[in-house]
């Protein structure tokens, strides 16, 4: 179970993980976290949340966030809140710190921690295996929207069938 304080280091994408406030902690209502550095792989392509609403608030650095056809560049104690449901993309250009809240957490404290545990490609890429199973085990919480959602689940059955195969 993840303690606020707790620290998720991911190299691979160029950021730490700060947490700060967990899902127990706030009855499932949100998690908070920090992301420290310079976010980059898939950490920055486009994607939704279906289920829930992210908030960014610059606390260092400067931060661009995409939302359809609007791109916007913030700097610090500048906030942006995208809701469920809505396609976008966003990183920083330099090191920095960006508080992110997720309302309601559902199960998105165990796909941050998840995602600490891979081995990355490099670029920042997960796994082929790990990519299919966290599309599939946590298909609530973020999904990438450059592919149509029944062939990203069917890609990845596969994916998980091939490797399967060949144990």
């Amino acid at each position: 179970m993840a303690r606020p304080g707790e620290v998720l280091d991911v190299p691979a994408l160029g950021v730490r993980i700060e947490l700060r406030r967990t899902t127990a902690e706030t009855n499932g209502e949100l998690i908070e976290f920090d992301v420290v550095g310079r976010p980059g792989g898939f950490f920055t392509q486009p994607h939704v949340h279906p289920l829930q609403d992210e908030r960014h608030e610059v606390i260092d650095g400067r931060f661009w966030i995409r939302t359809g056809a609007l791109e916007r560049l913030l700097g610090p104690g500048e906030v942006v809140t995208t809701p469920a449901g809505v396609e976008h993309s966003h990183g920083t250009y330099e090191p920095g710190r960006i508080r992110v809240r997720i309302t309601p957490a559902n199960r998105f404290e165990a796909w941050l921690e998840r995602i600490a545990s891979f081995d990355y490609l490099p670029g920042g890429w997960p796994k082929p295996a790990d990519g299919a199973r966290l599309l599939l085990d946590f298909d609530g919480e973020a999904r990438g929207t450059t592919v149509p959602l029944n062939l990203q689940q069917a890609a990845a059955r596969g994916v998980l069938k091939l490797t399967q195969s060949r144990r």
